[in-house]
């Protein structure tokens, strides 16, 4: 009798998580969430196989394979050009870049506050709109972390998880971290 009550009990917590929609799937890569998402949603979900990857496409319209970089507050690590040239924050936590799911976008730097919209297609990105305050900071590195993201066509994530853009014209790649 203790084992049927068992089982009932069992039966009863598994139809009450499915069933309400509380089991959750988190999708994880190199420790960073790339998404977290009912269970329920992957039942009419669509898989796509090529170029090495198996994509998911929830019914939420979700695409499940691929990093989002909405997740985290992201600080500018460097940028290089092309040219050899090396630009590093002196104190790379004055520079914070926040993308909002809306399109826009917020960061801070050793001097001022910028805002301003983005938009992504697939991995393309282009920063536009920038506004900022107008504080005169002597030695502010601004200009190099505003024009990263004046001159960014294309964003990726590296086998590191850092969040890098690539400068038009093969121009160089600032990274986040």
């Amino acid at each position: 009798m203790k084992k049927i009550a068992l089982i009932v009990a069992i039966l009863l917590v598994v139809v009450v998580i499915f069933g309400l929609g509380v089991f959750r799937l988190k999708f994880v890569v190199n420790d960073t969430p790339i998404v977290d998402i009912d269970a329920n949603e992957l039942s009419d979900a669509t898989y796509t196989i090529g170029g090495g990857l198996i994509k998911m496409r929830a019914n939420n319209d979700i695409e499940l394979n691929k990093k989002n970089p909405n997740t985290k507050t992201w600080t500018w690590v460097s940028t290089t050009y092309s040219d050899g040239t090396i630009v590093k924050p002196v104190d790379s936590k004055m520079f914070a870049l926040i993308l909002n799911s809306d399109q826009t976008f917020f960061a801070s730097t050793d001097c001022n506050n910028i805002s301003g919209k983005y938009t992504t297609d697939e991995y393309k990105v282009s920063f536009e709109q920038i506004a900022s305050t107008l504080m005169y900071c002597d030695a502010s590195q601004e200009k190099d972390f505003i024009k990263s993201l004046q001159e960014a066509v294309e964003y990726k994530f590296n086998s590191s998880g850092e969040f890098t853009l690539l400068l038009k014209d093969n121009g160089g790649v600032a990274v986040f971290r």
